[in-house]
């Protein structure tokens, strides 16, 4: 099996036309990688011990509980922002 030069989807042996966008496939389909999908990178914000707020880039205390922020999250925000 091939992949359409075209739109990248899969076209079966023997296919004369691709069947998701129409184009004509040549005697023998080329081989083609299909396209790649860019990864999703979630980056999970950094919360209150206590309330479960998301924190600011940089706070010491929540906005909304007044607690602490504990100096181990503040250490790890720092470590992952700093260039390395």
């Amino acid at each position: 099996m091939g992949f359409c030069g075209s739109c990248g989807t899969q076209i079966k042996e023997g296919a004369k036309f691709c069947p998701s966008c129409g184009q004509a496939v040549k005697a023998a389909p080329a081989i083609v990688e299909p396209p790649q999908a860019e990864p999703i990178i979630v980056e999970e914000p950094i919360v209150c011990a206590g309330c479960g707020t998301p924190l600011k880039e940089g706070a010491l205390f929540c906005a909304d509980c007044g607690q602490p922020v504990k100096s181990e999250m503040v250490q790890m925000e720092a470590m992952i922002t700093e260039p390395i």
